[in-house]
């Protein structure tokens, strides 16, 4: 099982169960046409009134400095004499309680989380409410607008938009915790969709600032003063200081927009441009990339070799740097800083561990703790999981295990340095996260006798484990992050 398929699998179990929540949810109502025009059914509960406010951002002039490739409105009906219609008025909206759990172990833990909210068309307030999926946090950080982030991920139809934001698009924190970076929705205009920009949480400065009008697969620099993203085929970096503007590093209109990774010393980013199919076979075309390294001091590119890759979905992490910067893990191979193939293909999904050139393998066959070469350094469990964490300290796996159709399965927890491994929750989730000082899961789960609806759980790593706690309600985990307070 490669990594692809690892992502694939996860997919369609995350769409699975995201739909019955989201059916939940919204009180099973129809959800809305595709089109423009559709509309949805106004769920029975509803949040906060909220506008969008339009922000302006400064846009980049500057030239890229390298290349490496050349309805109409109805009728109205006859008014009876005897009475006059009178306009619904706008419903009543009450805020959706927060809720406020004492749970010993969360101190310093921001959770951010996707939940249903309701926007207030402009059009007519006394047509329906529109659901969208709003970024939420807990506990809730005041300087988060409901008018901005409400509409964050866009409006529920057939959560094609939602399920990025737990994959790629996830927001993340800058390697020294100050700030999370949080993406929204990239505008389409051809289909009528519009931008809702990727934005900055400063968590010492409290404050939010849009740094782009679009939502971007981004990459921190190492020392959390920039990111580099590709847009419109073009390779960016972007300084996170207030006014700062895009500037350009290499045009590519066959560059791939979720792969730009800038390297742990901070002087390169890594990239792939895709070349045209070749037809060898009818019917059975092969696909390749080029892995290119590009210079961040604005010195040419040097393509470090050309990869063969398969007309299949893909994930960002599927391009990863080593911890020190020697190596780049490039659709599950990896390659040293000359070119070279050092590693067999894995018979598996891998990832970089933190702090050396370690590997974790999740498969069919289990999880193990790999070198480069595939050597088998631990056994961590016999079996499958795709969903994992390591904890602040780098001591201890959490790994979500079984096969969720199956109905067998849950959560542990393994010791890296003393061979140990523990359950702590019987049943499933993703994604699994650490708290702030590692003594507890955080899961995001459809289950814990909770109707099927999305919840956010938490659960004691210690072994022997402890009841599951329930943290947020109608909540789909994104990320969680140490809250610097």
């Amino acid at each position: 099982m490669n990594q692809l398929t690892r992502f694939n699998a996860l997919t369609r179990l995350f769409l699975d169960v995201l739909l019955v929540g989201v059916m939940f949810v919204a009180g099973c109502a129809s959800p809305a046409a595709d089109s423009a025009t559709g509309t949805a059914a106004a769920p029975a509960a509803l949040p906060p009134t909220v506008a969008v406010p339009t922000v302006a951002v400064p846009t980049a002039s500057a030239t890229p400095v390298a290349s490496i490739a050349a309805t109409a409105s109805p009728t109205p009906s006859p008014t009876p004499t005897a009475t006059r219609p009178t306009a619904t008025p706008a419903p009543v909206i009450t805020a959706t309680p927060v809720p406020t759990p004492d749970i010993i172990g969360l101190d310093g833990t921001l959770v951010l989380y996707a939940a249903l909210t309701a926007i207030r068309p402009d059009v007519d307030p006394n047509t329906y409410w529109d659901p969208h999926y709003g970024l939420k946090t807990w506990p809730p950080l005041p300087f988060i607008d409901p008018a901005v982030f409400d509409p964050l991920y866009g409006q529920r139809q057939n959560m094609g938009d939602i399920q990025m934001f737990f994959f790629d698009r996830r927001a993340h924190a800058s390697p020294d915790g100050r700030y999370i970076l949080v993406p929204g929705l990239h505008s389409y205009p051809e289909y009528d969709v519009a931008g809702t920009g990727t934005w900055l949480l400063d968590l010492a400065a409290e404050e939010a600032r849009r740094l782009l009008p679009d939502g971007v697969v981004a990459t921190w620099s190492p020392a959390s003063d920039a990111i580099t993203y590709v847009d419109g085929g073009v390779l960016y970096t972007l300084s996170v200081a207030p006014g700062a503007a895009p500037q350009p590093l290499l045009a590519d209109d066959k560059l791939w927009s979720i792969y730009a990774k800038w390297s742990p010393a901070g002087d390169t980013i890594a990239v792939l441009s895709v070349t045209p199919p070749a037809e060898t076979v009818p019917y059975d075309p092969r696909y390749f990339a080029d892995l290119t390294l590009v210079p961040v001091d604005g010195a040419p590119p040097r393509r470090l070799n050309t990869l063969e890759v398969f007309g299949m979905e893909y994930v960002s992490e599927q391009i990863a740097w080593s911890p020190d910067g020697q190596y780049l893990l490039a659709m599950n191979r990896v390659y040293d800083l000359a070119g070279n193939l050092v590693s067999p293909e894995y018979d598996g999904a891998v990832d970089w561990l933190p702090g050396d050139n370690r590997l974790l393998l999740t498969g069919s066959n289990g999880i193990d703790v790999i070198t480069i070469a595939g050597e088998v350094l631990a056994h961590v469990d016999d079996r499958y999981s795709n969903t994992w964490a390591l904890s602040h300290d780098g001591r201890r796996l959490a790994h979500v295990y079984g096969q969720p159709f199956a109905g067998t399965g849950g959560v542990a927890v393994y010791d890296l340095a003393s061979d140990e491994r523990w359950d702590v929750y019987a049943g499933f989730g993703s994604p699994i996260r650490w708290s702030a000082d590692d003594s507890r899961v955080i899961l995001g789960t459809y289950e814990l006798q909770n109707g099927e609806r999305p919840q956010i759980i938490t659960v004691s790593a210690a072994p022997g484990g402890a009841e599951p706690q329930l943290l947020l309600d109608y909540a789909q985990l994104i990320e969680v992050v140490a809250w610097p307070r």
